[in-house]
């Protein structure tokens, strides 16, 4: 979905959806070895939520041969044990509450029934993939907070991201779109 009502939050594509997040106020105190880490933990989970994406969606062809179904059985198999492994890990891993949330890759909003002070330093933990309970961690400073319907509307502006996670949190909602547009045009068919 495009987003126009602010341009610091970014133009262009924006990723929409409830998803599990929290948050906390982490101040200036945060070091540059640990934002490198965060940084890199960030690029490994985006790269592993694009594997996990990939998959052959059509049967194979005959001029394939019994070559690329044994491929597309096996690798069947292994998309069903990972679901199976992340349903279990879901059960130990305590996530928070999901919340409406917009990305773009300028920065992220949120709702949540407490608010951050305006110019707050904070880290928010974004849970993308319910088959991989594993979250990407935002640094940045809260921009606008609007009371809205009894709970926050929090907007903060990323800090720190160096380009290499930018581009994968653009593919991330250059994705995301991408299936939604799918989805409409299906629903279209039906």
């Amino acid at each position: 979905m495009e987003n126009g009502d602010d341009s610091r939050f970014g133009a262009g594509l924006v990723y929409e959806d409830s998803v599990p997040l929290a948050w906390r106020e982490v101040g200036t105190g945060i070091s540059t070895a640990e934002i490198l880490r965060t940084h890199h933990s960030n690029e490994r989970v985006l790269r592993s939520f694009a594997a996990l994406e990939e998959y052959r969606a059509e049967a194979p062809d005959e001029e394939h041969g019994h070559g690329a179904h044994e491929l597309s059985r096996l690798e069947f198999k292994l998309n069903l044990l990972l679901e199976m492994t992340a349903r279990l890990l879901a059960e130990h891993v305590s996530m928070p509450v999901a919340v409406p949330v917009e990305m773009s890759s300028a920065g992220i909003r949120w709702r949540s029934r407490t608010a951050p002070p305006v110019g707050g330093i904070l880290a928010v933990e974004v849970y993308l993939n319910r088959a991989y309970p594993t979250p990407i961690t935002l640094y940045g400073e809260v921009r606008k907070v609007t009371p809205e319907a009894g709970d926050f509307r929090i907007e903060m502006g990323y800090r720190d991201m160096s380009d290499a996670l930018r581009s994968w949190v653009e593919k991330l909602i250059f994705r995301h779109h991408r299936r939604q547009v799918a989805h409409a045009r299906q629903q279209g068919r039906t």
